[in-house]
């Protein structure tokens, strides 16, 4: 379990289940995905995409061998142009030494605000190869990059995870689901989503409101494609037309998810027509999906 929430894990972006799993190219793209996180989605140009990957190569390279590297030990390599590169012109190197250091300082940013998160090996308390791992994201804020950083390490995690030992069937439950389908994280996810039949992956997501998901956003194109749905009540009219139009309710399964008593749903199963269900749950699955302790104030999971 990686616990976010007592400051355990750091450096887990170039942990080698990652690295040595999906290579150097899954790697620059979840590198990549981080410096567009830490830029609030904006995109980065050609020299700096080249900074980065040089960066990244010869780190691998240089730790190859030995412990594993961070995050932080790409920032000296930014910026530090090799002399024989771009065919030794002066210009070229500059340009590249220059946008080099705008990654550089966009590195140094995030691991300034968010010390002890990506700047360390991957804690020896935390266990990454077992059946169960729970990402737990509780405690970090909610603005800004943190937690996109997090959820696009564990996903790349996972499908290095998937290809060291295969032949599982898994199950991936992304609680807040939007976090992970907008934004560069949404790239990443798009392109691992055609992986997932060959490593029996099967992706859950989370969400409250689907409206609320840019319509440019590559996270449509997931959604779009899901082939077991489950909508519970949608109490405004656009988000149960939003429900309807996605996935290609009859016209009148708006007004039911309007008007649907807790604990039902309607499901859709690939082209099957949609149903409306009833989920009964048992005293344990009661227990452990209680989430009001907090609201109660005293502790007592037997509160009304």
């Amino acid at each position: 379990m990686l616990d976010t929430k007592g400051g355990s894990g750091g450096g887990e972006a170039l942990d080698p289940l990652i690295v040595y799993q999906i290579g150097s190219a899954g790697t620059y793209g979840l590198l990549h995905a981080i410096l567009r996180i830490a830029r609030d989605g904006e995109r980065i140009d050609e020299w700096e995409e080249k900074a980065a990957r040089s960066a990244l190569t010869r780190a691998l390279v240089q730790f190859e061998g030995g412990r594993a590297p961070t995050m932080s030990d790409l920032l000296p390599l930014l910026g530090d142009v090799d002399a024989e590169e771009l065919n030794g012109s002066e210009s070229a190197r500059d340009r590249l030494h220059q946008a080099g250091l705008g990654v550089r300082f966009t590195l140094e940013g995030l691991l300034e605000e968010y010390g002890g998160l990506l700047d360390g090996d991957t804690s020896k308390e935390v266990a990454l190869t077992g059946k169960l791992t729970s990402f737990d994201i509780s405690q970090l804020p909610g603005e800004g990059p943190s937690s996109h950083v997090v959820r696009a390490i564990g996903n790349q995690w996972m499908l290095g995870r998937l290809r060291a030992d295969p032949g599982w069937q898994t199950t991936c439950i992304n609680e807040e689901g939007w976090d992970m389908v907008q934004g560069p994280t949404a790239h990443l996810l798009k392109s691992n989503q055609k992986l997932s039949r060959g490593l029996g992956l099967s992706n859950v997501f989370v969400f409250h409101k689907g409206a609320d998901i840019p319509a440019d956003s590559p996270g449509r194109t997931v959604i779009s494609e899901a082939q077991s749905i489950y909508i519970f009540r949608q109490d405004r009219q656009e988000d149960a037309d939003w429900a309807v139009q996605t996935f290609g309710f009859d016209p009148s399964t708006a007004e039911t998810l309007q008007n649907l008593a807790p604990g039902h749903f309607v499901f859709k199963y690939g082209s099957v027509p949609e149903t409306h269900v009833q989920h009964v749950r048992s005293s344990i699955e009661v227990s452990l999906t209680d989430t009001d302790e907090g609201m109660r104030g005293d502790g007592d999971q037997d509160a009304a």
